[in-house]
């Protein structure tokens, strides 16, 4: 690449762990990145990277224009190096990569389940329908991987690594707790982060803590932090704290008071959220459907995993780490198993990697 690469990057809005990413392009490497989302949706990330003279940034539903149009011109505008496109299977973002001279890059974190849904996008991949005109694909880990082989890319132009975390915030609480010195009572806190939705299995996980709760002589606390329709359940149940809707920092501030964490999602393409359980130290309780625990838990060393349904194996898992010295032996080894993913590493696979095995 140039010595200051141009970067463009599509994706549907602008979430805190992309921005972590992004600033680490602008910052440590020195490139020019433009990010154009599908929403706007999160200001307080664009206002951050609008700091740097080397960053712009662009909303698609601020404008009446037709966004493939709208793409088009900007590409033959801004000329970049390298184009990295969310949503890489159809609509405007697909069309840009089939229509651009810059190396092209898709984003995606789908693993395969069997679906209908996984053949007919095996199918298409195939017959070069979706996904055509991609010089690469990056994904979050080894499920992503396999998924990608499926849609009929070679092995040498599929990468790893496309999520991670905002580390600068929660690492830090994981650092701390484990300081040497610190002294700090283990919190016999449960925590849960995410949307108040069936998808998230909040259901069973206020299932799975009444029957813990039920047979523990002193149970911790379940505080969940998050939005949505469920939250009416979760003020019915004894025991549990609704804190609401927390932004990283924040969020950050929960972990920081927690002496566990639990998902127990039916269906999670990945779960940002578990690398930053990791980053804070904690052990997890991850169902066997979240993505990210194929990389981030390992049964009886930082945590454990569960089949989604099973609300009894929840239950006494939730006894099981309840302890306060197995909690704190499994979260030291949860900080350690973080390091698998970092903005560092995700700008040195986007500048260095990609680029260096694609042109082979």
């Amino acid at each position: 690449m140039n010595d200051k690469p141009r970067i463009l990057i599509l994706w549907n809005h602008l979430p805190s762990y992309l921005a972590a990413c992004v600033k680490i392009l602008l910052d440590e490497w020195k490139a020019s990145v433009f990010v154009v989302v599908r929403t706007g949706d999160r200001q307080a990330n664009e206002r951050q990277l609008l700091s740097f003279s080397n960053f712009q940034f662009f909303d698609l539903s601020s404008s009446s224009a037709d966004p493939i149009v709208g793409l088009n011109g900007l590409m033959r505008e801004y000329r970049p190096d390298l184009v990295l496109a969310g949503s890489p299977k159809w609509g405007p973002f697909a069309a840009l990569a089939r229509s651009t001279p810059a190396m092209t890059v898709a984003a995606a974190d789908h693993y395969w389940k069997g679906t209908w849904r996984d053949y007919a996008n095996m199918l298409c991949g195939r017959l070069g329908i979706a996904y055509r005109g991609y010089d690469a694909i990056w994904m979050p880990g080894i499920l992503g991987r396999h998924y990608a082989r499926r849609l009929g890319f070679d092995d040498s132009r599929i990468f790893e690594g496309v999520l991670s975390c905002d580390t600068s915030i929660f690492r830090e609480v994981g650092r701390q707790r484990f300081a040497s010195g610190n002294q700090a009572v283990w919190p016999r806190v449960f925590l849960y982060v995410g949307r108040y939705i069936t998808l998230k299995n909040l259901d069973r996980l206020l299932r799975a803590y009444g029957i813990y709760r039920a047979g523990a002589s002193e149970p911790w606390e379940l505080w969940c932090a998050g939005e949505g329709p469920m939250k009416t359940e979760l003020e019915a149940a004894d025991g549990v704290r609704d804190c609401g809707y927390q932004n990283p920092e924040r969020c950050a501030r929960l972990m920081a008071q927690a002496g566990a964490f639990v998902l127990p999602s039916r269906y999670d393409h990945w779960g940002v959220v578990i690398h930053e359980a990791a980053c804070a130290g904690l052990p997890i309780l991850a169902s066997q459907s979240c993505g990210a625990a194929t990389h981030l838990v390992r049964d009886g060393y930082n945590g454990y995993t569960f089949p989604a349904e099973d609300v009894e194996t929840l239950a006494v898992l939730m006894q099981r780490i309840s302890d306060s010295k197995i909690a704190q032996a499994m979260g030291h080894n949860s900080l350690r198993m973080s390091y698998q993913f970092d903005p560092k590493l995700w700008a040195k696979t986007l500048m260095e990697d990609i680029p260096s095995c694609v042109r082979e």
